[in-house]
Parts: C-alpha cells; sequence; structure tokens
C-alpha cells in the first residue's frame, strides 16, 4: 500500500530532526496519529538512532563509524554558535557509558565536574584523572573539559602542573572556579597553550566564603564584583565562563557584556548555553537522599527505576524464580549421570536457628533497602536514615510483588487502600490490620476513574510526605509497606482511566442512595480495587464504616468473585465534636467546620428513636434543612444498603445514611459531606 506521508531525518549542525518531505499530505492521516506523531518533529533523534535511518539498511556499526567519522567539536565550532546564537550543550558526566550516551546524544561539551568522588564514590574528596581517563574512553571524540579540584591551583606551579595532568588524561581543557583573583594564574595557563573554562557566581569549592550556597550577586555591590569577575577572566583569555546560581537577570548582563559564551547553572534561560549535572537530570540524587536543587529538573526518574530493577532481581533470587531455564546451560546427559553416581545427592540441611537468623537478616533488610527517598521525618523528628527501620515505599507494581512473593507461603498480610491525606481513620484501619496480620500494606494512590469530569481529581488533597511521616509515628512501622502507583502504573492505557475495555460494575447498588448521587463512582471503585487486590495479594483488606456503600460494594465484590480473604470493616472514626474523619474535611472553611457536627448530632437524635423507615427519613430531614444543609439523600437501608420499605421498622443493624452540602455564606465554598449511623 502507497504511503500517504512521508518523513526524513536531517542533520543540523551537530543534532538529528524529523522532517517532512510532503507535509501537505499529512492531513490524511487519523487525527489521534497525528497527535502523537508531532511530538517526534518536536525534539533532536539520538545521533546512532538517526544516522542508522539516514544510512537506510546500513548496520548498526556502519552508522557508529559514521558518527565517529563527524568532526569532532572544539573551540572554533563553540564559537560559531555563540555567534550565531545558538544555545550551548554541556554535561557534567563521571564515566565511560554516560560520555558515550551523552556523546551520541548530541551533548555539545563533556565537563567532568570535581564533583565526581562526592558523587560517584562517596568520598569526601575526589580522583579526577580516574575521571577524565573514563569519560575519554567513552567519548573520543568529545570535547571534554576537565574541573580543575580544590586545591590543585593555589599557585601558577601547581595549576601548570596538575592541569597538564587533566590534558594527559584526555581533556581538552580545564575549568578554574574564581574571578579576578586567580588572574595571574590563568595568564600563566594561557601562555602555555591550556584552554581554560572560567566559573563564577556560587564557587562550591569555596562555598563558605561565598556564604553557603546561596544565590549570588543579589545586592548591587555583589553584582558588580560578578560582572568584574567576568569581564577579567574574559581578558585573561578563557574561552566560557560557567555562571552558577545567580539571579537570570544578571547572568543577562554579564551574558551581554562578554564576548565569549557563558553556560549556566541555576542562571536562568538567557545565557549562551546550559549545564547540568548528568545524575542531577536523570533523577538519581534522591537515591542517595540528597534533595534535588531548585534549578534541576529531572528529565527522568532513573533512580527510582534502578531501584525497582534491583528489588525486583533480588525478590526473584530470594523467591528462586531467577535464574530461570533461558538464563542457564544444560550439561550432557551421560556426563550428568556419571557425576551423580560419583557424587550423590548429600541432602544437607541448616539448623532452624540459622533460618531463623537469616530471616531476621533479610527482614532488616528489606525494611532498609525500600526507604522512601523524600526524606521523611521519624518519631523524633531526626531524618528516617537514622532510624532503624525505614517503610518501604513501592512505586513499580513489579517490585511489589518481587517483595510479595518473596514472603513466606505462611505470613499474613493484611491490606488497607486510601487515597492519600492520611487521618486518624485511616491509621485505626492501619492499627487494625497490624493487629492482624504478619504485613500491613497501604496503598496510596488517588484513583482517577472514580472521579467525574466535574469533580476534584486534579485538587484533592495530596501529602506523600506528610503520609509517610504518619505511618512511620504510628508504632507498627516494621510492619508497614507503601504501595503508591502512578496513575500510568494502574492504567496503562490512559492515566486519567478513559480508555480502559474492562470495568467491574456494582449493579446491586444502581440507583441506591450515593450509587444514585455519584452515578459513575462505584464502578470506578470496584474496578481499582479489584485491581490492587490482585496486586497485593492480601489475606485481609480493611475499610472504614464511614464510606457505608463502599463497604457494601467491597462485601459484595469479594463474595461473588470469590477473593480468598477476610473484609474487616473498623468503626467511624470522630473528631471531639463529632465530624467524621474525612480527607476532605481540609476543604472547610471556619464557618462550615463549626456548622459539620451538627450531621452527626442530628443522625444520633433520630436513630434513636424506634418509629418507622419513613417517620426517620422525615424528621431527619427536617432537623437536617433546619440546620442550613442542603440534601443529597437520606437513606435508611439494610447491612448490604439496599433501601427498607417505608412502613418498616429499622431493625439492629440497619444503616441510617445521608449526603449532605454545606455552602460557606461569604466565600460561597460548597462542600459535600457523608455520615451514617447502625440502628
Amino acid at each position: 500500500q502507497k504511503m500517504a506521508f512521508v518523513a526524513t531525518i536531517q542533520r543540523f549542525g551537530s543534532q538529528y530532526f524529523k522532517c517532512a518531505r510532503n507535509a501537505a499530505s499529512m492531513g490524511v492521516v487519523p487525527l489521534a496519529t497525528r497527535a502523537a506523531n508531532l511530538q517526534t518533529y518536536l525534539h533532536p533523534w539520538p545521533r546512532r538512532a538517526a544516522s542508522y535511518l539516514m544510512g537506510n539498511t546500513k548496520k548498526t556499526d556502519q552508522a557508529v563509524a559514521k558518527q565517529a567519522a563527524l568532526p569532532p567539536f572544539n573551540l572554533n565550532r563553540l564559537g560559531k554558535l555563540h555567534r550565531k546564537n545558538m544555545p550551548v550543550v554541556m554535561l557534567a558526566v563521571y564515566d565511560a557509558t554516560a560520555a558515550a550516551l551523552a556523546d551520541n546524544a548530541g551533548v555539545d561539551i563533556l565537563l567532568v565536574g570535581d564533583s565526581f568522588g562526592n558523587v560517584k564514590l562517596g568520598y569526601q574528596s575526589t580522583e579526577m584523572l580516574m575521571a577524565c581517563q573514563a569519560v575519554r574512553r567513552g567519548a573520543p571524540n568529545a570535547f571534554v573539559v576537565g574541573d580543575m579540584p580544590f586545591g590543585s591551583y593555589l599557585t601558577e606551579e601547581d595549576a601548570l602542573r596538575n592541569s597538564s595532568l587533566l590534558l594527559k588524561a584526555g581533556c581538552d581543557a580545564v575549568k578554574l572556579e574564581g574571578g579576578s583573583r586567580i588572574t595571574s594564574i590563568l595568564v600563566r595557563l594561557k601562555s602555555a597553550g591550556i584552554a581554560v573554562m572560567g566559573h563564577i557566581g556560587l564557587t562550591p569549592q569555596t562555598h563558605v566564603a561565598c556564604g553557603g550556597y546561596g544565590t549570588q550577586g543579589k545586592s548591587v555591590v555583589a553584582a558588580k564584583a560578578l560582572i568584574t569577575d567576568a569581564l577579567a577572566l574574559q581578558d585573561c583569555g578563557v574561552f566560557a565562563v560557567v555562571i552558577e546560581k545567580v539571579p537570570s537577570e544578571l547572568s543577562a548582563i554579564i551574558t551581554d557584556q562578554l564576548s565569549i559564551p557563558t553556560i549556566g547553572i541555576g542562571a536562568g534561560a538567557d545565557t549562551s548555553g546550559q549545564v547540568l549535572v548528568s545524575d542531577d537530570l536523570l533523577g538519581l540524587a534522591a537515591c542517595v537522599d540528597q534533595k534535588p536543587l531548585s534549578f534541576v529538573k529531572e528529565y527522568s526518574n532513573l533512580g527510582a527505576q534502578m531501584r525497582d530493577a534491583f528489588m525486583v532481581y533480588a525478590g526473584e533470587v530470594r523467591g528462586r524464580k531467577f535464574p530461570g531455564v533461558q538464563h542457564s546451560t544444560k550439561m550432557p546427559k551421560k556426563v550428568l549421570d556419571f557425576l551423580r553416581r560419583e557424587y550423590p545427592k548429600q541432602n544437607l540441611v541448616q539448623e532452624c536457628c540459622q533460618d531463623s537468623v537469616e530471616d531476621s537478616r533479610l527482614n532488616f533488610i528489606m525494611a532498609n533497602v525500600f526507604c522512601s527517598a523524600k526524606g521523611v521525618s521519624g518519631p523524633s523528628g531526626s531524618q528516617t536514615q537514622s532510624n532503624l527501620v525505614q517503610i518501604p515505599v513501592f512505586e513499580q507494581i513489579e517490585s511489589y510483588k518481587a517483595w510479595r512473593y518473596g514472603l513466606p507461603a505462611n505470613s499474613t498480610v493484611g491490606f488497607v487502600p486510601t487515597m492519600g491525606k492520611l487521618h486518624a481513620g485511616h491509621l485505626s484501619l492501619v492499627e487494625a490490620a497490624a493487629k492482624k496480620c504478619d504485613h500491613v500494606v497501604v496503598s496510596i494512590f488517588v484513583n482517577p476513574s472514580q472521579f467525574a469530569a466535574h469533580e476534584d481529581l486534579d485538587s484533592y488533597p495530596r501529602d506523600m510526605e506528610a503520609d509517610l511521616r504518619k505511618l512511620q509515628d504510628s508504632g507498627h512501622a516494621g510492619k508497614i509497606q507503601v504501595f503508591a502507583p502512578s496513575s500510568s502504573q494502574m492504567y496503562p492505557s490512559g492515566a486519567r482511566a478513559l480508555n480502559m475495555t474492562t470495568s467491574v460494575r456494582a449493579d446491586a447498588m444502581k440507583g441506591q442512595s450515593e450509587d444514585n448521587a455519584r452515578p459513575h463512582f462505584f464502578t470506578g471503585v470496584a474496578t481499582v480495587c479489584t485491581m490492587l487486590f490482585n496486586i497485593t495479594q492480601p489475606t485481609s483488606v480493611f475499610f472504614g464504616q464511614k464510606d457505608a456503600m463502599q463497604c457494601a460494594v467491597i462485601r459484595g465484590l469479594v463474595r461473588d468473585l470469590h477473593f480468598p480473604f477476610d473484609v474487616h470493616v473498623e468503626p467511624t472514626v470522630r473528631e471531639p465534636d463529632g465530624l467524621a474523619m474525612s480527607s476532605r474535611n481540609v476543604y472547610l472553611t471556619p464557618a462550615q467546620r463549626a456548622e459539620g457536627p451538627k450531621l452527626y448530632q442530628a443522625l444520633l437524635q433520630v436513630a434513636t428513636e424506634s418509629t418507622s423507615v419513613a417517620t426517620v427519613k422525615q424528621r431527619l430531614s427536617e432537623q437536617l434543612l433546619a440546620d442550613g444543609f442542603a440534601i443529597d439523600y437520606v437513606s435508611v437501608s439494610d447491612p448490604f444498603m439496599q433501601e427498607l420499605q417505608d412502613l418498616t421498622t429499622p431493625p439492629k443493624g440497619s444503616i441510617l445514611s445521608v449526603a449532605v452540602r454545606m455552602e460557606d455564606p461569604d466565600s460561597g465554598a460548597v462542600v459535600r459531606l457523608l455520615d451514617n449511623v447502625i440502628f
């Protein structure tokens, strides 16, 4: 079939882009395809893939050879980019793998930062020669700048000796921090034929003298000093200047005053180019308990992906799922038979006490390896790394499964599903689960499929750090695991769950009280709970009585679909004045919060009256209207939330439930409250 639309890969400078060859024909392509396809035109293509496509049927090694034959980036090309006002891309890398990937991705300059020892090796000092050699091996044609570490250029002789060592290790140029105070050193290096990049603003090597790691140049005096430093560096012959953590307006002024390129890091968008540390933009900083810097954009969450991969690996090893047949080799049967005769199986067994020691060691490892990367505070306010037990947070389904399948077969797992913004009601469920089960899994997932288009999905209260802190302080941290998947993990066909082809409906609730008010809601609840039950594999699940119809839906779901676990419904937890605890209570204005407890008071008053269902509904409605509530529904039902006949007297165990709306008299804000009591 003849293609209606054709695109080509074309090279522009050092980058490759997808280009339309017959753009007029793109209109015949389906709209959904056009929308997805458009994204492929907006970003540069990786060099290796682009070279391969441009070569059509050429093999990958030929494409790599073609890439290697491209002229290497040098100071002449840097000058051309600067004169054409084209941004320069610089990236700090520390090893051969990252260097090769960055070079193939079209990064112009590779900086071997002096933080190599800290970032990669965990040292307080650094070893630059090893890093420079590694980067050069990974990117033989790249333009590599080596960072001169602190103390390596205190004198002109030190600077000459140490910079020459970096050049011999594979660098094309060196970078020095400082302004006017190092001009004599720069002149000496320039006279020796050594290319030098400058660095002003926040200079990490001397951050104490800078007053810490804060923004530099915010006053008139400090700003003028930085401008003077930049001009002094230019006069000494540096080919570019790094400007770190200064106001964007100041970096724009400095860039305008110089005839050489400026490379910004935390200095705004008006510099000649940008630099970031590869580990920062890949999302690796959080893995070593470092909070991402404010000026860093994380383009990936590689740290979480690496951790999850390691966890899956560990779980499969401990569960004897790896290596499989496909990862092993077989011995010829004759040889195997001979060896088995010569060396019969001994059936050696470990002592039981040794097993218990290993189990304890494994439990300790599992409790500490999966700690949250968000610096959760423990009971004393100290960071969690100082606590013996930290709460594992699983963001990937496969990593959770690896942990779950690695548990002993007789382990009991209590599951508490939540949407986060935890309060005492949630913690009471955790308490109940911890008393009954060996392990407690708390899911924190705001489920998009139970929100209508007009509802508060985007604004629903979320605070993962506070949630983890509350779980840490619950007294059961050693038992708790948190499952916090993303929407794309749970709904791969579309993060808002709009494209699902399968769902679970709670038909028994159709048209009843809360289902009538929110007809979309319980299909979303039943579907996501089915998914969560399948993923978490609990032996018991725990819900709160406040959401009475939800509890009935879950009971029916577990019964009808033959889930092999118990459903436990715990009493509603209330504020001292009777208001039922809810994550959405944060929406209440002070005026609404003061009136809210009247809902529970009305429920208690009417429920104590032994009368017919119709009279209960009438009296409760009258009281709620008198208290200023707008009523969505008043329901009297059996424990399975089926409405009772109006002329009957509610038997013991019946549920009186209500949903109302409150409007703030000043702001006009409307909040919906649910509550119920049991006869």
